[in-house]
């Protein structure tokens, strides 16, 4: 069905109105042919002829003012066929043009300065947000023992510690400080001074939900803050980029072909963007504007191990008997393997983390150790020398094991779960049983396999562990096995275990890291009330003119262990680089530091997110299925359409990726907000360390500290904030048109311009006066009274004093004469040889038909019979009457 618009509409109604002023014009003279009699002033005959000529009916009843043909000259013609064809035109462009015409919401093409104001999100991440306390940041140093943090040693923090041959404690005097010295916090702020006032810090960065506690050995018995994590909901399978309560939710864009994906897969990375929402106000059409953000995102590299778990349904219907069937299927994991040791590039993580590396490296050490424990081959001495396997071959890996889901996805760290390894028992081996309790065939695990060869396999792939040191280097990086959805063992996509059906389970080793990066968003808002008004219309990494202008991050070079505290970072100001302490690097992005140890659950031992979120939601991210508390269930086990989902990414390694960043980017988003908006204020700015000063911990303030805790949420961060003028491009109804239905009055205007054009020409060569001429006498009016009132008035005189002389006077219409019905001044003389009047209209012949013919002549003209001047019955043409009684001379001929 067509929708009608504003050109619709005005179509309709121009075709309405020109079917009418079509039909009007006919419809008078139809009505004063009725209403006229025969007898009529002569005036009034001029005015029913002009009605009756400019009607249709001339064409309609054929009569002399429509006819063609021999006697017309071609020229008339063909000029008195331009005004129907004209109007015709005129009449179809009047219908067609307003068709074109169509009403938008349409951005005005200079920018003006709106207010920005605060909106709350009122889905479930806004309702499950708590404001912020007011107790502001916490950090702790130290695994086993309490250590100071780097910038409180000799200032906040007195440790004591002791030690003997078995034990070691510390004593803290004056209690553990964990508020964060504002050097530190001005530091890592400074490098935003010089980029737009919407990008975050690593302290606009908070968990979402937190407690608090009181410990007398922290901050002198005082309350303090600690993140902790709860899982508001589950937007991985939402098809859209989210703004959620304080932050952007990016990467849920899933692709139907793997064209689509290599297409966006650069922009669809997923992630999350830090921005407390703010929205212009007094709006009713919204606005567009874009702003610079921080983003934090995975990166995730899948490789496919080239083997698969396969099973078989059987017609029973106890689940159990599945197992029975599983079997490891060789699709050149084993048969094709490089038997070459793999390494992967750690010279500089931050230029290339080298993801496909470790993940093949992991790949590699999870194939030979279970080729291992398969005997398929042997470890050194003599490591591959025999290898016993080929493409297709399956290995029965059967009875009562249950790590394997087969309608659900797992992923873990936890390399090699698909088989039962022992934990370190010499010749202990998987006995897969019948079940009737026959052995089926005993792996006789020759070598000792134990499941501690594949837990190394993990700390490998993530290249740092919690002994390594902090610093810019040891980059945070997950590392795990994917055992993807099942799915037909043919190809065919299915939802339904079909009981007699083979399935297969790919499996793919994966690595993962975050970065840190600023992005330029384009936002479309609406005007409506609430941030679902919100729209992110374009996101696209920050473009930077030159070298020079890119971010400088820095990264704490701390003295100190991951274990111990991971390292802080941000952007920070070109006139602290050379500091003590810190590793600087001017780079469009930033892979955070860090490594994955603990998981996103429960209360954490700290309050600065910015620094272990990202690993904490990786850990998370590679336990999927497992023994996760207090997260989503990413296996789609309880999900269905999670299900469906996930088993048309696991199809590939490159998609499978996309799963690892969905659940990533959905759990970090639950876990952290965005404090940092339009009215947040500027950084203080930082002062540079003099001579005598070695790093941010000697610099000062030259104002006071910014309170980080407060949030624009806060009703006092309001009672200071100043409204925020935003340069943005308002929306306003636009009338817009479609210029192809313009073809018609395009060619209107060119017609008319060349009718114009003729008509201007003859103007100014004289024609006007021909033209008032023509009108004068050609009026029906005026040619009866020429005849019928002969020398009453000038033939060309103004109509009123025609009107007074002539035009009053009455005339008779018949069918075959023209009658005077008044006094005639000047009657036709009578002839002197019958002494009898002429009559003023007269019956001749001509051509053997009647016609009607004016008996009667003007003054001047010759008599209508032909041949030369005779005299007449008028009399002698040298008798004629010449005078206008009555008539000024301007108007005599």
């Amino acid at each position: 069905m067509i929708s009608l618009t504003v050109g619709y509409v005005s179509g309709i109604i121009a075709a309405g109105i020109h079917v009418i002023q079509f039909l009007i014009p006919d419809a008078v003279a139809l009505i004063l042919a009725g209403i006229t009699h025969d007898e009529q002033s002569a005036i009034t005959w001029s005015v029913v002829g002009q009605a009756l000529q400019t009607s249709h009916w001339p064409a309609i009843l054929n009569s002399d003012s429509s006819a063609a043909g021999r006697g017309n000259r071609k020229s008339v013609q063909f000029t008195a066929w331009l005004r129907p064809i004209g109007l015709l035109l005129v009449t179809v462009a009047a219908i067609v043009t307003p068709l074109g015409l169509y009403e938008t919401i349409a951005p005005d093409k200079s920018p003006v300065h709106v207010s920005f104001h605060y909106v709350k999100d009122a889905s479930p991440f806004g309702l499950g947000t708590p404001s912020r306390s007011s107790l502001g940041f916490g950090r702790k140093c130290g695994d086993l023992l309490p250590q100071a943090c780097p910038g409180t040693s000799g200032t906040s923090v007195e440790i004591m510690y002791s030690s003997n041959e078995t034990s070691a404690s510390a004593d803290l005097p004056d209690s553990y400080n964990t508020n964060i010295p504002p050097n530190i916090t001005a530091f890592f702020q400074s490098g935003l001074e010089t980029l737009e006032a919407t990008v975050s810090s690593i302290f606009d960065i908070q968990w979402r939900s937190y407690t608090t506690m009181i410990d007398e050995r922290i901050n002198n018995g005082t309350r303090y803050v600690l993140g902790s994590y709860r899982q508001l909901t589950s937007m991985v399978l939402d098809d859209a980029i989210e703004p959620l309560e304080g932050l952007l939710m990016v990467g849920n864009v899933f692709y139907s072909t793997m064209a689509d994906y290599y297409a966006r897969q650069d922009t669809k990375n997923g992630g999350i963007g830090f921005r407390n929402h703010t929205v212009p106000g007094s709006l009713p059409h919204g606005a567009t504007w874009s702003e610079d953000l921080l983003f934090i995102e995975p990166e995730t590299v899948c490789v496919d191990t080239n083997l698969t778990l396969d099973f078989y349904i059987p017609e029973t219907t106890r689940s159990s008997e599945i197992s029975k069937t599983l079997v490891l299927t060789d699709h050149g994991g084993f048969a094709n393997l490089d038997e070459h040791y793999p390494y992967y590039d750690r010279n500089d993580t931050q230029v290339n983390p080298d993801l496909w590396g470790r993940a093949y490296k992991a790949a590699w050490m999870n194939n030979a150790w279970t080729m291992m424990y398969l005997n398929v081959t042997r470890p050194n001495p003599g490591a591959f020398s025999y290898v016993d396997s080929e493409v297709g071959k399956q290995f029965s890996i059967g009875d009562g094991f249950t790590s394997i889901s087969y309608n659900a996805l797992k992923v873990s760290d936890d390399y090699g779960n698909y088989l039962d390894l022992p934990w370190g028992y010499p010749n202990e081996s998987l006995l897969p049983k019948t079940s009737g309790g026959t052995d089926v065939k005993a792996w006789a695990n020759p070598f000792n396999v134990t499941h501690e060869n594949f837990t190394d396999i993990g700390l490998i792939c993530r290249g740092a562990g919690g002994q390594d040191q902090a610093n810019i280097s040891n980059i945070a990086v997950g590392c795990g096995l994917v055992q993807g959805a099942a799915r037909f063992q043919n190809g065919q996509k299915s939802l339904i275990f079909d009981r007699g059906s083979n399935w297969t389970v790919p499996l793919y080793s994966c690595a993962s890291a975050v970065k840190a990066d600023i992005k330029t968003v384009n936002f479309r808002y609406d005007g409506a009330q609430g941030l679902k008004g919100l729209t992110m219309t374009n996101i696209t990494n920050k473009i930077y003119s030159s070298e020079t202008d890119k971010p400088l991050w820095a990264v704490e070079n701390m003295n100190m262990s991951l274990a111990d505290a991971p390292p802080l970072w941000g952007i920070v100001s070109g006139a602290t680089r050379g500091y003590e302490g810190y590793t600087y690097l001017r780079s469009d992005h930033l892979y955070l530091p860090g490594y994955t140890m603990g998981s996103l659950s429960g209360v954490g031992h700290q309050n600065l997110a910015g620094v272990d979120f990202h690993s904490e939601a990786l850990v998370s991210a590679y336990d999927v299925g497992g023994s996760a508390i207090g997260v989503q269930d990413y296996s789609g086990q309880s999900d269905f359409a999670m299900f469906a989902r996930w088993q048309e990414l696991s199809s590939l390694p490159q998609t499978t990726a996309k799963i690892i960043n969905l659940i990533w980017t959905d759990l970090a988003g639950n876990a952290v907000v965005g404090t940092r908006s339009w009215l947040t204020p500027k950084p203080d700015p930082f002062k540079p360390a003099t001579q005598n000063e070695t790093g941010p911990n000697d610099g000062e303030l030259h104002s006071a500290k910014r309170d980080l805790s407060r949030r624009e949420t806060d009703p006092a961060f309001f009672a200071d904030a100043h409204s925020a003028s935003v340069p943005v491009q308002v929306y306003n109804q636009r009338i817009r048109y479609h210029w192809p239905f313009a073809i018609p009055a395009f060619l209107v205007c060119l017609i008319a311009g060349l009718i114009f054009a003729a008509a201007l020409l003859f103007a100014l060569f004289g024609r006007i006066e021909r033209l008032r001429q023509y009108t004068f006498q050609l009026s029906a009016g005026r040619l009866m009274g020429n005849f019928i009132y002969p020398d009453e008035c000038a033939p060309l005189a103004p109509t009123r004093i025609w009107r007074r002389n002539v035009g009053v006077k009455r005339v008779k219409v018949g069918v075959y004469t023209l009658e005077a019905r008044d006094h005639v001044l000047f009657p036709p003389r009578q002839s002197s040889a019958q002494g009898v009047q002429e009559p003023l209209m007269a019956e001749e012949y001509m051509d053997g038909k009647m016609c009607a013919s004016v008996g009667t002549r003007p003054v001047h003209s010759p008599a209508l019979v032909p041949g030369p001047l005779t005299p007449h019955a008028y009399g002698s043409a040298e008798n004629v009457h010449n005078g206008y009684h009555g008539v000024p001379e301007d108007y005599r001929i």
